[in-house]
């Protein structure tokens, strides 16, 4: 249910993960996470603006993951995208609330609460990383 930009965060910070210390360039991370080019490119530069990632000027520059990255939790990179895909409906009706509920409202009820009290709170690390 998160938006694209936010499962290519996701996709990218991943692979990153994986080799801390490496620098990146975008048309490689494009290439080997079959991610389009000018997209990612949008994605990196909003990473880059909130300092998840280090970005190096130059002709061997490229993107590496910042300190802060380690500590950046699924709220926070929701907020960086402004996705709020995780409040909707399942069924993706937008009138869904306490007083005008959709048939499933009730049943993922619960489900919905864990995600904004746990899934939201969780470091990224956690859950992309078989390491941590």
């Amino acid at each position: 249910m998160l938006s694209s930009t936010t499962q290519y965060a996701l996709r990218v910070l991943s692979f990153m993960y994986e080799k801390p210390d490496a620098l990146y360039s975008v048309k490689t991370l494009s290439e080997l996470l079959d991610i389009p080019y000018k997209y990612l490119t949008k994605i990196m530069t909003k990473l880059s603006k909130n300092n998840i990632m280090v970005s190096i000027q130059g002709r061997n520059g490229g993107f590496k993951l910042s300190e802060k990255s380690y500590d950046l939790t699924v709220e926070e990179l929701l907020m960086i995208f402004k996705d709020e895909s995780y409040k909707f409906c399942i069924l993706k009706n937008s009138f869904c609330n306490e007083e005008k509920k959709c048939q499933l409202h009730d049943a993922y009820s619960d489900s919905k609460k864990t995600i904004k009290n746990d899934f939201l709170k969780k470091k990224i690390i956690t859950i992309v990383s078989p390491h941590e």
